[in-house]
């Protein structure tokens, strides 16, 4: 019944149930910085994204961070923008692997990087790396 927004503090009263804790939840910031990537070709047909934050160069996610969003792509020629990567996924611990077939061995893969925090807001975006597929 705590948890229900219809029940008031004065009827959790009137049920001889406490009232409500006042709340001590601050809100979740706007990622600031972005995550920083290197990747790792040493296993065929993938590629291993291992990230840290620019601002701390800790490996990992910092506070208030849920995970981080990758947009990638394959292309002959480098994108210009983010919203040219066509491909989007989520991930909440490093490192994050691609799997690809074998007709796209050897082609260029452009990758980008930003945090989104745990109510789903974006901070900025890295820049666009790119590896060749192993």
């Amino acid at each position: 019944l705590k948890g229900n927004p219809i029940i008031t503090d004065a009827d959790l009263l009137a049920m001889a149930m406490p009232k409500r804790a006042a709340s001590t939840h601050t809100p979740v910031p706007v990622p600031a910085t972005f995550p920083m990537a290197s990747v790792d070709i040493g296993t065929i047909r993938q590629l291993t994204v291992h990230f840290t934050d620019s601002a701390s160069g800790k490996r990992g996610r910092p506070h208030g961070v849920g995970g981080v969003v990758v947009r990638w792509g394959i292309f002959e020629q480098a994108p210009t923008s983010v919203q040219m990567l066509p491909n989007t996924a989520l991930d909440t611990k490093t490192p994050f692997t691609l799997t690809f077939s074998d007709d796209e061995r050897h082609k260029t893969a452009y990758l980008c990087l930003a945090w989104q925090n745990t109510r789903g807001q974006m901070g900025p975006w890295s820049e666009i790396i790119s590896a060749v597929i192993p």
